[in-house]
């Protein structure tokens, strides 16, 4: 598994990766996969994941990956992971924040729609 991962991630094609990660996940195989990665291989997941964790096409399923990552990685000290981590936190705030937004659009539309009736 860890190899079918590999190589699919030095593709560089998010959608196959990510179909990947989903047949992975699906046969319960993904702590598996992401077992024994290098430094250099751990880099290489974490560019990916860092990249693409944004796009809410994939966000899901990238989400369980690195939950299961950074649980398999947590006491590797390693710069990548530590960037991923921050990648995640800024992630986080950016979607409290659009959840915010989002709430406050919506007062201002029902408002709106009172104001019409």
């Amino acid at each position: 598994y860890k190899n079918a991962l590999l190589a699919a991630i030095k593709l560089n094609q998010t959608d196959i990766i990510v179909s990947l990660l989903e047949e992975l996940i699906e046969r319960s195989a993904l702590k598996t996969a992401l077992r024994g990665f290098d430094n250099k291989e751990i880099d290489l997941l974490c560019q990916f994941l860092g990249k693409k964790i944004s796009n809410s096409k994939y966000s899901s399923i990238l989400l369980v990956t690195i939950d299961i990552f950074i649980e398999i990685y947590a006491g590797v000290e390693n710069e990548s992971i530590k960037w991923l981590k921050s990648i995640i936190e800024n992630e986080v705030l950016v979607q409290e924040d659009l959840k915010e937004l989002c709430g406050a659009l919506d007062i201002i539309i029902n408002t709106g729609m009172n104001f019409l009736n």
